[in-house]
């Protein structure tokens, strides 16, 4: 199954798991269009500041050998770790490669997880969805590389998606931009998937260049509480990955 159909799979997903423990701090957008940036997801994340962070994600799905395919498409410019690169320029976001890499077996001999989270190291399970930088997809093919598998960034490259979920971002540098709510675009072409609404528009601000974004966006906002956390939104942040090789 392509990236496409793993994604949409994947917000329906995200939408049921919602719908099911009635979560009130996460909305999903949908628009049938294609981002001229390479991102197939637009996540925006609420930070303790109040402020939000939009995470750009670029999806791809590891085959039964470890491998993700069209990483690199030959013969092609730009390729879409440069198309994100603009997105991060243009806009203040940061760009990642979201890897589904489904629930597999884990092999004796992979290495034990290195980079930790404010929940401390992940188990390997929960690199069902990794996610990468896109520096370094481009600097793994600038470097001469011909393909990119698992291997090639997991321990030490490759996050899980948790990361962006459980703690806040950091940006010590204030190289990524700091969103209001309202200054999120969820209007026009975008419907809202979750929660079901009864208006068609949902969204404050215009853009001129919302059609260029990526077709789902996906905000979570920290419930309307002194006392809640996060981190503690264990439905979400453990979204169990899919068995890959039923779509492969």
């Amino acid at each position: 199954m392509s990236e496409i159909g793993i994604t949409d799979l994947f917000i329906y997903k995200l939408v049921a798991y919602c719908k099911t423990h009635s979560l009130s701090n996460v909305t999903i957008f949908h628009a049938k269009q294609e981002s001229v940036y390479g991102a197939d997801i637009d996540l925006f994340v609420e930070q303790s500041s109040g402020k939000y962070l939009w995470f750009s994600l670029q999806a791809k799905v590891m085959n039964h050998k470890g491998v993700y395919r069209d990483l690199r498409i030959k013969k092609k410019s730009p390729q879409q770790w440069e198309k994100l690169k603009d997105n991060e320029t243009k806009h203040g976001c940061k760009a990642f490669y979201l890897f589904y890499n489904g629930d597999y077996t884990v092999s004796p001999g992979l290495p034990a997880p290195a980079l930790s989270d404010c929940q401390g190291l992940p188990t390997t399970k929960e690199y069902g969805y990794g996610i990468v930088e896109r520096q370094y997809i481009d600097s793994h093919f600038t470097a001469g590389a011909a393909r990119a598998a698992f291997t090639d960034f997991y321990p030490y490259r490759m996050d899980t998606l948790k990361r962006l979920l459980c703690c806040d971002f950091d940006n010590g540098s204030g190289a990524l931009n700091e969103f209001d709510l309202l200054e999120i675009h969820t209007a026009a072409p975008y419907f809202q998937l979750y929660p079901i609404i009864d208006h068609l528009d949902s969204g404050i601000f215009a853009n001129i260049d919302v059609g260029t974004f990526a077709s789902r966006r996906i905000i979570i906002s920290k419930a309307i509480s002194d006392t809640y956390n996060m981190a503690l939104e264990k439905d979400l942040l453990v979204l169990r990955p899919y068995k890959l090789e039923d779509f492969l």
